[in-house]
């Protein structure tokens, strides 16, 4: 049988090259014999298949990016534990390598893409197949527990766990190294639905192999990874708020009597949109300045002249016709949101300027709130 680590080399004599008596160089030539002809790796055939837990989990707009989603999937004996080589080398790999060791390297599936960060996390994260982490801003993440990723190239990571030559076969011995894979978000919520995570084809391929990094290296078996068909549903829900701006009715600031008198009541609808029925509920803040009366923010500090002063602005709830508390303390519930699978709905409201101080100037007013939607 042929021995395919030989280096076989005729040698030529070394030359010298002469010009006018002079040597200007030497070298060596060396006849190489054509390379045999070899196996193809061994097809290992699929690895064990993971699945993701039966289970669902409630995913908004607030859910920071980097947040890991529902239970971990963890596989253990991820590959098969024992795979043939090829037979131009058996007798070889029995002979003189009996019990040395076999890099076992995994490469990502190319139909799947790598995201440039991993949200601090150790592992590394992949994008969905066919857009859906574009529009649902759910990805895949990847790690080997509680071993490090050491990464041999672009897509490429060396499994924690080496295999060896066991006779003229290759073999794990004991449990795999432990894999795991979770669902993450990593961006907005473009599209809200139900997203079922089920299964990924040819997420990665496995390659065993001998003498990795050496002139003798070569690739002895092959396979691939992929998900099972169990699934995990992911309830995208989520609630939006429109911005808007509220004109109030112009005043004279004779009508300004003392503290506390209110003028110009407006009433307004603040419109949402809310999808996946969420329970959910909605509060404001002063984006400048909340003062000590409820629902009453000022204008920021520092205008430009022609402003007014020692007036504000307060909301009143439409429904309950009483001033607004700002702040977390102050939320108002959205039952609307859970009445249909999309809602589309107002909050009525109403406005009003408020006097804050005894002295006051005539101007233009512009007060801001900030609209925070919080899920239950």
């Amino acid at each position: 049988m042929g021995q395919i680590f030989a280096d076989r080399r005729a040698a030529v004599p070394a030359r010298v090259i002469s010009f006018c008596g002079a040597a200007l160089a030497v070298w060596a030539g060396l006849a190489v014999q054509p390379a045999m002809a070899v196996d193809p790796p061994v097809d290992c055939g699929r690895a064990i298949g993971l699945h993701f837990w039966s289970s669902t989990s409630l995913i908004s707009d607030q859910t920071p990016d980097g947040t890991l989603i529902g239970k971990p999937v963890v596989g253990r004996s991820l590959l098969s534990r024992s795979c043939e080589v090829p037979d131009d080398i058996k007798d070889e790999l029995s002979d003189k390598h009996d019990g040395e060791p076999v890099d076992i390297v995994l490469e990502l599936g190319s139909s799947y893409k790598i995201r440039p960060q991993s949200y601090g996390h150790p592992g590394i994260v992949v994008d969905l197949p066919s857009g859906s982490t574009e529009e649902t801003g759910i990805a895949i993440y990847i790690d080997f527990g509680s071993s490090p990723m050491q990464k041999v190239g672009e897509r490429q990571w060396l499994y924690p766990q080496k295999g060896e030559v066991l006779f003229d076969a290759l073999a794990i011995n004991g449990d795999n190294a432990e894999v795991r894979y979770q669902a993450i978000k990593v961006g907005p919520l473009k599209r809200p639905r139900k997203l079922v995570l089920s299964q990924f084809p040819n997420l990665f391929t496995y390659k065993w192999v001998f003498m990795r990094g050496t002139s003798q290296e070569r690739v002895l078996a092959t396979g691939t990874i992929s998900t099972d068909v169990a699934t995990s549903t992911i309830d995208l829900k989520t609630c939006r708020y429109t911005s808007q701006t509220v004109s109030l009715p112009t005043i004279q600031r004779s009508a300004l009597t003392g503290v506390g008198t209110t003028l110009g009541t407006t009433d307004f609808q603040m419109p949402f949109w809310c999808y996946g029925r969420p329970r959910v509920s909605v509060y404001m803040s002063a984006a400048n300045t909340q003062t000590a009366v409820d629902g009453v923010a000022l204008p920021a500090t520092g205008q430009a002249a022609g402003m007014a002063s020692g007036v504000g602005v307060q909301l009143i709830n439409g429904k309950t016709q009483q001033p607004v508390k700002l702040g977390l303390q102050g939320k108002i519930a959205l039952p609307e949101a859970q009445q249909t699978e999309s809602a589309t709905f107002s909050l009525p409201m109403k406005a009003q300027y408020y006097q804050t101080s005894t002295s006051t100037s005539a101007g233009k007013l512009s007060v801001t709130y900030a609209v925070t939607l919080n899920y239950d």
